[in-house]
């Protein structure tokens, strides 16, 4: 690096955003706070260090593939129920913690840590090459590095991280493709967006909002061309999975095979019977408790809602669910009450919904802006498809770092346009 370069470096304040990031992320790994992590009565001995019983169940499947060479999720047979993203991230972490005998859920942690950091650096560059504009790419990654879920969901061993990190790159990536128009950024555009699939398959049907982009801007012929060069990353990272499920299990699953129970678990409006209730009627029905058959009778379960109910079920399957995803930051109350000052608490509450809520006047406001279009629609895609299947703050969290730069738009354009009309009355 060149002299020149390391006083720019040390004069952009994204380096001083990330040393604070590391900081804070550092104050959370070693205190490690929160009651998920030390009162086995919440899940029960050995699963409560992992974070959920998801995670659990995520760690014991990295263990079998690495010392049984079985592939399969909750299970000691293979299975497709889950993409396996995520399962090869973990095994791959809990072999190297093997190698230098390191615990592999600290080690697991700490990477997960970088990628936490990483998607503030994500961030700051997606708002740069999109508004050109020091304050909001500032502001955007500050919004984040403060938000509380992040700190939580590094220390356990679930997706979010990994996928979430993937999931920005994956936009970082696409406008640098858009941007030089080059063979190669299309190329590695289409391995990325492979990967983060096999991590969450929920975003796929987005790649079409990106192909549609494609063509608004160089017409139906580059198009065309430039999905055939997409296609080498699904024929690659996503081919062998394909084939694996095709002649072990005899369905070649493109995902997995798991999305009934999701699909099943969001089919009550306002959650007012709870899902036991459901999967009790869907007994009774004369269905025995499958995957298939979950997505079998949720499907009908659906169609009778629209066809029987139309407003309670539009308005479940619409705004219902939207408020589900973003009612609350994830995972900060119950488990964090009796560590953080109530004070505290409230001032994480009150961020969370700054940032939905300035997200969502930034959608609104600046909607003619083609890069606050482009943004927006990536939420609003993401929350369409989220509301398919179950609606929980979990997965709202998913989707907070796009928020955090459409607040930070909205945030700096208005204080911007109130300075200008206080000049003008001066």
């Amino acid at each position: 690096m060149s002299l020149t370069n390391l006083y720019k470096w040390l004069k952009s304040p994204l380096l001083y955003i990330l040393i604070f990031a590391l900081f804070i992320n550092m104050y959370f790994l070693i205190k490690n706070p929160g009651d998920v992590f030390h009162n086995p009565k919440v899940y029960g001995e050995g699963v409560s260090a992992y974070g959920s019983v998801d995670a659990y169940k995520y760690a014991s499947m990295a263990w079998q593939l690495l010392h049984d060479g079985i592939y399969g999720y909750a299970e000691t047979k293979s299975n497709a129920y889950v993409t396996p993203g995520h399962p090869l991230y973990l095994a791959a972490i809990f072999k190297v913690s093997e190698w230098v005998h390191m615990d592999h859920i600290l080690l697991t942690r700490i990477i997960n840590m970088l990628l936490n950091i990483g998607i503030v650096f994500i961030i700051y560059n997606i708002s740069q090459l999109l508004f050109r504009n020091i304050f909001v790419s500032s502001l955007a990654s500050l919004m984040y590095t403060t938000y509380f879920s992040g700190y939580h969901f590094f220390r356990t061993l679930l997706t979010e991280i990994p996928s979430m990190f993937l999931f920005m790159l994956t936009i970082l990536i696409f406008i640098l493709a858009l941007r030089k128009e080059t063979l190669m950024w299309h190329i590695i555009f289409g391995i990325v967006a492979s990967i983060t699939l096999m991590f969450r398959p929920a975003p796929a049907p987005l790649l079409l909002i990106g192909w549609g982009i494609i063509v608004y801007k160089s017409g139906w012929k580059e198009a065309i061309k430039i999905g055939f060069i997409w296609c080498i990353g699904p024929v690659l990272i996503m081919g062998p999975w394909v084939l694996r499920n095709l002649l072990v299990l005899g369905h070649a699953y493109i995902f997995s095979s798991h999305s009934g129970d999701p699909l099943l678990a969001g089919t009550d409006p306002f959650y007012l019977r709870g899902y036991d209730s459901i999967t009790q009627d869907m007994v009774n029905a004369g269905y025995t408790v499958t995957e298939e058959n979950k997505g079998t009778y949720a499907k009908i379960l659906i169609k009778n809602g629209f066809k029987n109910d139309f407003a309670l079920w539009f308005s479940w399957f619409t705004l219902g669910k939207t408020i589900h995803l973003f009612n609350a930051a994830d995972a900060l109350r119950p488990l964090y009450d009796s560590y953080f000052a109530s004070w505290v608490i409230s001032a994480f509450k009150l961020q969370h919904f700054a940032v939905v809520l300035t997200g969502l006047a930034s959608m609104i406001t600046f909607r003619k802006n083609p890069k606050i279009f482009l943004l927006s629609t990536i939420v609003i895609g993401y929350v369409a498809l989220s509301n398919i299947f179950l609606a929980i703050t979990r997965y709202g969290f998913f989707i907070i770092p796009c928020l955090c730069i459409l607040g930070a738009f909205f945030i700096v354009n208005v204080i911007h346009i109130l300075y200008k009309r206080l000049v003008t009355i001066k």
